[in-house]
């Protein structure tokens, strides 16, 4: 009987095992795991891929862009910081309504502020571009990404 107990105890270690390895996937190849993974900075520059673009232009998007984020990140940082306090506001024993919609309003005046930061920028960015370009730029949805849902 103690025998059989441990036959089975072994095979059901071994199935676990195997069976892990095999969810892997067959296409699972070590060398894989030795290869590093890009940076999203190295193969993908932000924004719409737009065709012919000189090197005169690319320098002054850039420079457009680091001035607009310079711009936008206190007000993210202070919406962050906004997010975090409404939080704690909404969660207390006795939530004071009127602090929670006085924040909330701070908030919205914020991303209102952002949005036109962000309008402004993709107007600055148009007056650089050709027509054509601009109309690559122009289909390019803004805003951020809607990306499918993780497998688990």
């Amino acid at each position: 009987m103690q025998a059989r107990i441990s036959i089975i105890g072994v095979l059901l270690a071994a199935l676990c095992f195997f069976g892990g390895a095999m969810a892997q996937g067959e296409d699972f190849e070590l060398e894989e795991m030795d290869r590093p993974m890009p940076s999203r900075v190295e193969h993908r520059k932000p924004g719409p891929k737009i065709p012919d673009l000189t090197e005169e232009q690319e320098e002054q998007m850039q420079t457009l862009r680091t001035d607009h984020l310079k711009t936008i990140l206190p007000m993210r940082n202070e919406l962050a910081e906004m997010n975090a306090r409404l939080q704690t506001l909404s969660t207390a024993d006795n939530a004071d309504m009127s602090q929670i919609n006085g924040l909330i309003e701070e908030m919205s005046t914020i991303k209102m502020q952002m949005m036109k930061a962000g309008a402004a920028h993709r107007q600055e960015i148009r007056k650089l571009l050709t027509d054509e370009q601009r109309v690559v730029f122009d289909s390019h949805r803004p805003g951020p990404k809607r990306r499918p849902p993780r497998r688990r």
